[in-house]
């Protein structure tokens, strides 16, 4: 059977679809089979992943975790979550300052296996903004803002 003008349409526009995927993985460096490695990992256990973390098994391009936090530790009464809005802490609104790369750094590796072996490993775990990844990530820009209170009564 014959494909149809609009299968043949179809077929063209995915198979474009497909090779602009692979050009962008190419251009960050996760296409290119001479840069790329596989992970074998045997065994993971994580307990916790909490407040901005990310675990990612599998290759990505960007992460950027972010937390904003207030954490309060206070003896004896209760306290509602407004009595500490992020309003009133400039910290929360200032902007984080823009880091600039002034030094090329010119690098060579020689990877004498095109896999990474890990037999096991055990994560209790992950908080704040961090990210624990099994494959390849070609930038991260992850930020974590917290503000510690710890309120103690007066001894009489």
């Amino acid at each position: 059977m014959k494909p149809s003008s609009f299968h043949r349409c179809m077929i063209h526009h995915l198979s474009r679809i497909l090779l602009d995927q692979l050009y962008h993985l190419d251009q960050v460096g996760l296409f290119n089979p001479m840069k790329r490695r596989n992970s074998k990992v045997s065994h993971v256990y994580v307990n916790s992943v909490a407040y901005g973390s990310v675990f990612q098994i599998g290759d990505a391009v960007k992460a950027d975790p972010y937390l904003r936090a207030i954490a309060v530790q206070k003896e004896g009464a209760f306290f509602d979550a407004n009595d500490f809005p992020f309003a009133s802490f400039p910290m929360f609104t200032t902007p984080f300052p823009k880091i600039v790369s002034t030094l090329p750094v010119d690098q060579q590796h020689i990877h004498h296996d095109p896999n990474i072996h890990v037999h096991s490993f055990d994560i209790e775990g992950m908080t704040g903004a961090s990210i624990v990844q099994i494959g390849s990530l070609k930038e991260i820009d992850a930020k974590a803002r917290i503000k510690h209170f710890r309120i103690v009564r007066d001894e009489d």
